[in-house]
């Protein structure tokens, strides 16, 4: 089939969002299908250091449809108007290369333009699907730009369940956001959930123990430490906060405890101002932003990744990529017991999970059991990985769409 995806933003930008739709996209291409890309002019925006110079272009061979951004932004006003352009752009490129599906990715641009674009061109032989990421109104709480059940986080929810509604297909990527999609009214046959993927490469690294020790000298660590990871963004419903009273309480017994943080973000400075005032600077270690070519590496030294994700409708209703990642690197992890979390993996089966990290001392039992215990470390990293790589392949997944 002939195949347009409409993005909020892609390559050569890097984010969880691009990763996603390149690995799924490439899988498709394997899977015989022919896929053309085209990217809203969010793409553009401020702070990420694209600037618009054409209404295509090539990226490792791969050309990429570019919707012209309009040069001043008014909120919200800008993305529609910005919405209404690019549904012409995609009108445009249908009625030149007559596309099987137009396949709109979350946020809600994206399935509005599209949903726009098909009326443009009177298509009524095209299959319209939208995925969904993660409701974005949600989000937007997290990060502070909009209040729950605010008049913009009704209008937004509202805008997406009427897209669902209109739309021929709808893909969200976990089983709880189809549920809270049946309970807005959105026909359950219409619906299916598109997972997190983990591509085969992740499994098939070789752990070269020179690298290994080069960055253990770095880092400082010694072969005695038992060492925690957190890879990802430090965004406030990361938890990160509430794990470091954590790793205080476990310090105070003597134990040889070392957080590893790597990457950065919102919440960045906050930790390292817990991190001097609690006198943590021995055990808390902050690697930055780091190489991606360098990400197996990281994984493998540490004794478990640890995800403390906070509870709240977006962890609740969204499951990370993050923790298959270390699963994938043959890591175990310790996880917050939240419903994003529940659907990935299993506790004591395919992973550790702690009810409350808000409870110091209990919570600090708990990890140190873990970390103690390598013979049940390696059966659950074992198990993990197994299933993972039963399940969450690319080239399995995307033969769930179009069906």
């Amino acid at each position: 089939m002939k195949i347009l995806h409409i993005y909020d933003h892609t390559e050569p930008l890097q984010s969880g969002y691009v990763f996603r739709s390149r690995t799924l996209r490439n899988a498709l291409s394997e899977d015989g299908h022919e896929c053309h890309v085209l990217s809203m002019p969010r793409h553009y925006a401020s702070g990420n250091g694209q600037t618009y110079t054409s209404d295509t272009q090539e990226i490792s061979g791969q050309i990429y449809y570019r919707t012209k951004p309009y040069r001043f932004r008014i909120p919200f006003i800008s993305d529609f108007l910005e919405v209404i352009r690019s549904a012409f752009f995609i009108a445009k490129l249908h009625k030149k290369n007559r596309y099987d599906v137009i396949h709109a990715h979350s946020p809600i641009f994206c399935g509005l333009a599209v949903l726009l674009a098909i009326k443009l061109t009177k298509s009524l032989d095209v299959l319209s699907v939208y995925e969904i990421r993660a409701f974005w109104e949600d989000a937007a709480v997290d990060h502070g730009s909009i209040s729950k059940n605010s008049f913009k986080y009704r209008l937004i929810q509202n805008i997406e369940t009427w897209i669902c509604q209109k739309i021929d297909r709808v893909y969200p990527i976990c089983e709880q956001l189809k549920q809270d999609l049946i309970t807005r009214g959105i026909s359950p046959e219409k619906i299916t959930v598109i997972p997190n993927v983990v591509t085969e490469n992740s499994f098939k690294q070789t752990i070269i123990p020179e690298n290994i020790q080069a960055l253990k000298q770095k880092y400082k660590l010694d072969e005695t430490d038992y060492i925690l990871g957190f890879i990802g963004s430090f965004y406030a419903y990361e938890g990160l906060e509430d794990l470091l009273p954590i790793i205080s309480k476990i310090k105070e017994k003597g134990f040889p405890i070392k957080l590893l943080l790597v990457g950065g973000g919102p919440a960045n400075n906050i930790l390292k101002s817990y991190v001097k005032k609690h006198h943590l600077d021995k055990e808390v270690i902050f690697t930055g932003r780091i190489e991606h070519s360098t990400v197996f590496d990281h994984y493998q030294l540490c004794t478990a990744m640890i995800y403390p994700r906070r509870s709240m409708r977006l962890t609740e209703t969204v499951t990370p990529l993050k923790p298959l990642e270390a699963v994938a690197a043959g890591i175990p992890v310790i996880l917050s017991d939240i419903g994003g979390h529940r659907e990935l993996l299993e506790n004591d089966v395919t992973g550790f999970f702690i009810p409350d990290f808000k409870d110091i001392a209990k919570s600090a039992v708990q990890i140190q059991e873990i970390l103690v215990d390598p013979d049940k470390r390696a059966t659950i990293a074992s198990t993990a990985y197994s299933h993972i790589k039963e399940t969450r392949l690319p080239k399995d997944i995307v033969k769930k769409y179009y069906q």
